[in-house]
């Protein structure tokens, strides 16, 4: 039979506890998913690392833990990574400058905010955009 699941915790707003969780998790990976997001306020909030909020929840972190569990995940002959994404990826808007300076996607995301659904088509469509890139 399978082995029974392992459930630890992680921060996705914490690089540094992505990094601990990709440590300590000693067993095989056969199969990736990365659910898990943020939405945001719309405001610019930035995690303890400095990056964005969603930008870093939704798209570094995972992109870090990947980066990390790739050798145990290419151990497995049946390994698969999956992302889940949104149809918000279809208003992002992705600013190299301001990522590079500013550790945001794009500085200019509060003025996309949507009157009724928030931040849907702002930092969050951003870091949508950037995972299905």
């Amino acid at each position: 039979g399978a082995p029974p699941p392992v459930i630890m915790e992680m921060d996705l707003a914490s690089l540094q506890s992505v990094r601990d969780f990709a440590e300590q998790y000693k067993g095989p990976v056969d199969v990736l998913v990365h659910n898990a997001a943020v939405l945001g306020t719309g405001d610019l909030i930035r995690t303890q690392d400095g990056f964005e909020e969603c930008l870093q929840v939704n798209y570094l972190s995972t992109f870090l833990l990947t980066s990390l569990l790739l050798p145990r995940l290419e151990q497995s002959s049946e390994a698969r990574i999956v992302h889940v994404s949104a149809k918000a990826h279809e208003w992002g808007n992705i600013s190299i400058e301001d990522l590079r300076t500013r550790k945001v996607l794009d500085l200019d995301f509060p003025k996309r905010k949507m009157r009724m659904m928030g931040n849907l088509g702002g930092s969050y469509a951003d870091s949508k955009l950037a995972q299905v890139l």
